[in-house]
């Protein structure tokens, strides 16, 4: 909003943040990937036909292009990395005819719109020798490289945008956990919140961003929101670099990527361990979740030279929908007030959350989130993501 538009506008903004430190839950403890799912393409198509697919991966792309001029404009260090790519592995046959069908996808789209943002030229399949001579190890039969995407430090980003808005005259509250939104009767359209410590604040507008501590106070996601524990982990510094790319292996659930100072991120492991569905605790180390990032290397990287030692582990709680689509925009049943929601990513904030932010805004200011895609021949927001869908269906 305060990059958008005039502060007359929009002249008090208050950010609530239920922890006591900013940046604590699930978007300050993810794996780092900007990653636009392009691997993923053939699934989407298959689920949510062409249209909605590539309307996906292209806003997802997009959302690259658009985080990354906001870093390099605003001068924020989170060591966002753009030029390394990343490379989704194939271990089986099927998990590659997948790779090559979803590239076939690419093609086929850009091809049909000229003037799509994403260029066949980012992408790159490798196969079994490249894979081989290229990540030190020969397990996988091959892989994509989606050359526009990569990594970053997603807790330095939220620090430096916090540090930005600050500036801005918006304000923050912690220890500011919401319990209850509700009307009051003589003025339906402004939102009465009320935090868990008693306090009382009231709202023009109201926007939910947060993961699936929704479910705790918001009637209409009960039923769409699965609660869904990740766990990550960072290895101890390993004696050289062995990889400057961000990499995923069996379909996006594991992925992981090696820092400057030569420690590895791993994470994932869990979207199959039933324990870890419907679980908001993000204070437990499962341990069978930890074992299986210990054997991951032992399997599928038996030739490094290093013992892979974890230094550290960490859970954090995604917000995975019954559709695995985000919910984002005006929030159903809300009996007149303005109250949007902004989450529900299924563990892919990272590489959708920021122009779904910005498309909250232009609803917020009564404006078209499409318009500006639709003007560029591109897409800045995706219609699936709307949650009256389910109003819909």
């Amino acid at each position: 909003l305060r990059k958008l538009y005039d502060a007359e506008k929009f002249p008090k903004i208050l950010i609530l943040e239920k922890n006591n430190r900013l940046c604590s839950g699930a978007s300050g403890k993810n794996g780092g990937f900007l990653w636009p799912n392009t691997d993923s393409l053939y699934d989407y198509v298959d689920r949510y036909g062409e249209r909605t697919g590539y309307e996906m991966v292209e806003f997802a792309h997009n959302n690259a292009v658009e985080l990354e001029k906001f870093v390099n404009e605003n001068n924020i260090e989170c060591d966002l990395n753009l030029k390394d790519g990343n490379l989704a592995l194939a271990r089986t046959k099927d998990e590659w005819l997948e790779l090559v069908y979803s590239l076939d996808l690419v093609k086929k789209f850009v091809t049909q719109y000229p003037r799509s943002t994403m260029k066949m030229e980012n992408f790159e399949l490798w196969d079994h020798d490249k894979c081989t001579a290229n990540i030190h190890s020969n397990k996988f039969i091959g892989g994509l490289m989606m050359k526009y995407s990569g990594t970053l430090w997603t807790a330095k980003l939220v620090y430096g945008i916090i540090k930005l808005i600050l500036s801005m005259n918006v304000h923050i509250l912690t220890n500011a956990k919401v319990v209850k939104v509700d009307s009051i009767e003589m003025v339906p359209t402004i939102s009465k919140l009320s935090l868990e410590n008693g306090t009382i604040i009231w709202a023009r507008n109201v926007v939910h961003a947060t993961n699936a501590y929704m479910t705790e106070y918001i009637n209409f996601v009960r039923d769409k929101i699965i609660p869904t524990r990740g766990q990550c982990m960072i290895t101890k510094p390993l004696e050289k670099s062995y990889w400057t790319y961000g990499m995923s292996a069996n379909n996006g659930r594991e992925y992981y990527h090696q820092l400057k100072d030569n420690r590895i991120v791993f994470g994932g492991c869990t979207k199959e361990n039933a324990s870890e569905h419907k679980s908001m605790d993000d204070r437990e180390i499962n341990a069978e979740v930890r074992r299986e990032h210990e054997l991951f290397f032992e399997q599928w990287y038996p030739n490094m030279t290093t013992k892979i030692e974890i230094e550290q582990e960490w859970a954090g709680v995604m917000a995975c929908t019954v559709d695995k689509l985000p919910l984002v925009g005006k929030l159903p049943n809300s009996k007149g007030r303005n109250e949007f929601i902004i989450g529900g990513y299924n563990g892919d904030g990272t590489p959708n959350a920021f122009l779904c932010g910005k498309a909250i805004a232009r609803m917020i200011a009564n404006e078209s989130p499409f318009q500006e895609g639709e003007g560029k021949g591109t897409v800045s927001f995706v219609k699936a993501y709307l949650p009256d869908r389910f109003l819909l269906s």
